[in-house]
């Protein structure tokens, strides 16, 4: 994977609706890890979070294009400390109907509002008010519940 700057990380993820209805999102500390590393532990738990709630239709934005990559190919070539979790995230997305794209960075300020504005960790399964704007200017509606990781 090369050299990589490792630092404290976070991961945000929100869910929302075809309708750009906001039902909920979560805030976790990763511990010390890269951006990559970050991105792809958020994956993992928007896909367990999916997979928990019975989600079947399921739209994932992640700003890697190397995750992206990852989910798309469902490749194993991901560090070891996330692998059993990997494959059983692998396991639920073979049983939905999913999409996963990238988002460029400049354009997931939601995820950056998660990190800047929430203090508590864990999930909140509803909507939070102050990020209802954004939600409106970053999103367009889709046929998928959405998951912005």
């Amino acid at each position: 994977m090369g050299l990589s700057r490792m630092t404290s990380c976070t991961l945000e993820g929100l869910f929302i609706m075809h309708n750009n209805e906001v039902i909920g999102c979560f805030h976790f500390s990763g511990g010390r890890g890269s951006a990559f590393e970050a991105e792809l532990f958020a994956l993992i738990i928007a896909i367990e979070s999916a997979h928990k709630a019975g989600w079947q239709h399921v739209w994932f934005d992640a700003d890697s294009t190397f995750v992206v990559s990852l989910m798309s190919f469902r490749s194993l070539n991901i560090p070891w400390r996330f692998k059993a979790r990997w494959i059983q995230a692998l396991s639920y997305a073979a049983a939905i109907s999913y999409q996963i794209s990238h988002i460029f960075r400049e354009g997931n300020r939601i995820a950056d509002y998660l990190a800047s504005h929430v203090k508590d960790e864990g999930y909140w399964p509803h909507d939070v008010a102050d990020i209802r704007q954004l939600v409106i200017e970053d999103l367009n509606l889709h046929f998928f519940t959405r998951v912005v990781v």
